[in-house]
């Protein structure tokens, strides 16, 4: 998956098959990405990808674009989509109990705000250009709605105005096990997908985040 870092041994396999969720060659040439994000890119996902390319007998991807760029790389290389699966049907129908201790040990500040007032952006740092033009309408919107609560990923950078807002919340930085049970937990009126920067990288994006708000109930508002 996306790159070999850290295997020091190739192991033993009858075949090798390449999963990538990203256009790599596409962040890499896209000025909207963070630069530190796109020498990774190059240093691991591009320079995995010239390798494992050639040798895998089917790469798999998680968009249409993703596939189709994949098709024109690499004519008669078997090329395969799959679409990321989330457990939306184990999602509780009922809130936990907003004073009970949540299951991923990640406590956010309680709120007055009603389910229905809850508005989350979930992104990286890659995302940084992505999520710009959204802060001054959002600003805007807090201030004259108070019972709205606006959660954001940690690694997400604030700008200077909205770093210390009372009205929204930082979700720490959170590994993957611990990022899964709080979306368990997390519920929210709206989650927000702006990929508004990028143009063919986030073209190649998966639905993945789709998935991620339907486990807290959110209704979506995203870019095409």
């Amino acid at each position: 998956m996306r790159h070999t870092a850290g295997l020091k041994i190739w192991p033993p396999c009858r075949r090798l098959i390449y999963l990538i969720d990203d256009d790599i060659r596409a962040g890499i040439a896209d000025s909207a990405l963070p630069l530190v994000y796109r020498a990774k890119l190059v240093a691991l996902e591009l320079s995995a990808a010239r390798r494992l390319e050639p040798e895998a007998a089917v790469i798999l991807t998680t968009s249409p674009a993703l596939s189709a760029r994949s098709r024109r790389l690499h004519p008669g290389k078997p090329v395969e989509e799959i679409a990321p699966a989330w457990p939306v049907e184990a999602m509780p129908e009922i809130a936990p109990d907003p004073d009970s201790a949540p299951r991923s040990g990640i406590a956010l500040a309680p709120k007055a705000a009603a389910p229905g007032c809850r508005i989350a952006l979930l992104m990286g740092k890659s995302h940084a250009q992505d999520a710009a033009p959204l802060w001054h309408p959002l600003a805007g919107l807090l201030s004259r709605r108070p019972d709205i609560t606006l959660t954001v990923s940690g690694n997400l950078a604030l700008p200077r105005g909205m770093r210390d807002h009372p009205q929204i919340e930082r979700l720490p930085a959170l590994d993957w096990a611990a990022y899964r049970l709080w979306l368990g937990q997390a519920r929210f009126g709206i989650g927000l997908v702006p990929h508004l920067a990028s143009c063919r990288f986030n073209a190649a994006r998966s639905d993945s985040k789709l998935g991620e708000y339907a486990m807290t109930g959110a209704a979506v508002l995203a870019s095409a």
